[in-house]
């Protein structure tokens, strides 16, 4: 039976052991006493850090949490540096990588931690929670570059010296990173040992006997992943001295994303900047992370107005309006849709197809009618029916005699529509239909030979239904399910040879003349017919809904199989409280399965 626990104080040389023995098995023979000395180095004591998976074969599984502290300025974050993560050969895909992760999540929150970091690949630790953050440029310097952009550079002078603990060294590079806006408390391990992992090392700059800065470089020196100039003195002096008293060919300096001094400093000499993530980060408590961070920015960058407050524990987002709201996903499901919680968008209303009529203040017919060329007065009519028995859609013959000869109510006469080209709003009183199956007809046709028959696009056709606690729905022209009867589909009109199929009923993606084009329902149009032409004729025939009928609340597509996903941004004008609801769905041809994930965002003004 595995146990899962904290390492005990007498096993510090076996985790040490079983750390590099695993490391070791990967590539290069590693050694943590010497790779992570603030750690593992013998005369310290870690074995409370590490949790461990234990059976009667040893030690299976291990993760080493190092706790820390994160200051910006007077702010303080408590943090946890994962690593360490190691699992014997013989004992993985038995699950204690997954077991461990959780266990040391689980205790980081219990003891308050703020933010927790790590390495490694992005994938592997997304299941987890944590994802790619952190900004960081790398400034490539080349010799060329020393010869020529720094050629006026003063770099006479400068001496470097390894940082030794104890030394006045240490104290000066300490104190100096200190007066940083951002740093990670070195302290409780000692600035030189602290410095001195993966085989880097600290170093103290003097010129002509002053201190003048530090830097931290790996072993080969051909890379500073730190870099402090003291008042006074140049960061770009630092780095040509160091580039060449170690006759370097190449450079590579690490800078700060918030360190936009040393930035602006190395970009006029470096021959390129590459932008990288710095660490894989889980933020476990929101609120101090994101006033540190925002107060960190304010320092190098005007802040946007906005409010963004997150209670993660309790699902709520509290957020200004016209603020983006970004949300960030763990997993990866092979289909993720979004409901924002907005009128028309939200989960709970998903599979509603009506509302209760005692609900609805007001029901209104809206659409813009578009009118274009000819004369297109007395053209439309348009009429409705609570008695209309509904199309066969079948028989021409019996469809087109009955919706000619059908008692109609005129809903719109010919009379109210646009009389020359100019685009007109309507919006129709429906609330007397409530409750009731009807059927809406449009009529075109044809008045004057000698012009052109004027085309008609309908845009944005609904019936919107505003209810009594000011929400509102919407029935789309989309679902009215719309049927052509086009009354001349046996004349042969050589302006109509275009449509070859279904041309009783049919529409068109194209233009053809007198003929329904439903390619885009938000902004459906019958086509004009050129002056001299067959006069056209043809009705538009709804199947019978009742006026409370609305469109299901729909979602937004996220993500399909194809494609991954990690975070989405969104935008709520309008103060108010939604529920936004994420469903990720996993399905084969055998089973599907979905989750439902739900946050309530308070938008304020």
């Amino acid at each position: 039976m595995t146990e899962y626990r904290v390492a005990r104080p007498e096993e510090q040389a076996a985790l040490t052991f079983f750390g590099s023995m695993v490391f070791s098995m990967d590539g290069e023979k590693t050694d943590f006493e010497t790779l992570i000395p603030k750690e593992y180095a013998k005369e310290r004591s870690c074995a409370e850090h590490h949790l461990l998976a234990v059976n009667e074969q040893g030690i299976r599984g291990m993760i080493a949490t190092l706790p820390g502290v994160m200051r910006v300025g007077k702010l303080e974050l408590k943090t946890g540096y994962v690593g360490t993560v190691s699992v014997h050969p013989q004992a993985r895909g038995e699950g204690h990588m997954k077991k461990l992760m959780e266990l040391s999540l689980t205790r980081m929150r219990e003891n308050g931690t703020d933010i927790s970091m790590l390495g490694g690949r992005r994938q592997r630790y997304a299941y987890f929670g944590y994802e790619s953050g952190g900004l960081e440029y790398h400034a490539d310097i080349r010799s060329y570059t020393v010869r020529q952009a720094m050629a006026e550079v003063d770099a006479e002078g400068f001496s470097f010296t390894p940082v030794q603990p104890g030394s006045e060294e240490e104290a000066l590079a300490l104190k100096l990173q200190e007066s940083q806006p951002c740093w990670v408390d070195r302290k409780p391990f000692g600035f030189a040992a602290a410095a001195a992992s993966y085989t880097c090392g600290a170093w103290a700059a003097r010129k002509d006997g002053q201190f003048a800065g530090y830097l931290v470089a790996n072993g080969e020196k051909t890379s500073v992943s730190e870099l402090v100039a003291q008042e006074g003195f140049g960061p770009d002096a630092l780095v040509k001295a160091w580039f060449l008293q170690n006759g370097l060919e190449r450079l590579t300096v690490t800078i700060p994303g918030w360190n936009r001094p040393l930035l602006v400093c190395l970009s006029r000499y470096a021959e390129g900047m590459n932008l990288t993530p710095c660490e894989k980060i889980h933020i476990l408590r929101y609120r101090p992370v994101i006033e540190a961070l925002l107060t960190l920015k304010g320092r190098y960058t005007p802040l946007a107005d906005g409010e963004l407050a997150l209670e993660a524990d309790g699902q709520t987002i509290t957020v200004k309006s016209g603020t983006p709201v970004e949300f960030h996903f763990n997993g990866d499901p092979d289909f993720l849709t979004f409901y924002s919680g907005e009128a028309g968008k939200e989960y709970k209303y998903r599979e509603r197809t009506t509302v209760d009529e005692g609900e609805v203040e007001t029901s209104t017919l809206k659409f813009k009618l578009t009118p274009q060329y000819g004369k297109p007065e007395n053209i439309l009519t348009m009429y409705v029916s609570a008695d209309f028995p509904g199309l066969e859609k079948g028989n021409f013959e019996v469809d087109s005699v009955l919706v000619e000869q059908h008692a109609w109510e005129t809903l719109i006469p010919a009379a109210d529509f646009p009389a020359t080209p100019k685009a007109q709003d309507f919006e129709v009183d429906m609330k007397p239909y409530l409750g009731k199956r009807i059927a809406v007809a449009i009529c075109y046709r044809g008045q004057d030979k000698s012009a052109t028959q004027s085309r008609f696009t309908f845009g944005n056709m609904q019936i919107v239904n505003k209810m009594t606690n000011g929400q509102e729905t919407a029935f789309t022209a989309n679902s009215f399910g719309f049927t052509p009867i086009n009354m001349l589909h046996r004349h042969n009109l050589s302006d109509q040879k275009g449509m070859t199929s279904n041309r009783a009923y049919g529409t068109v993606t194209n233009n053809t003349s007198g003929i329904w084009n439903f390619k885009d329902m938000n902004a459906f149009f019958i086509h004009s017919s050129s002056a001299n032409t067959e006069l056209k004729y043809s009705w538009l025939v709804s199947n019978l809904f009742v006026v409370n009928a609305c469109s299901p609340d729909a979602g937004t597509g996220l993500k399909n199989v194809t494609q991954s996903l990690d975070s989405y941004q969104y935008t709520y004008n309008a103060p108010g409280t939604y529920t936004a609801t994420f469903v990720g769905t996993n399905g084969n041809y055998k089973q599907e399965s979905s989750v439902v994930r739900e946050y309530t965002v308070v938008v304020t003004e």
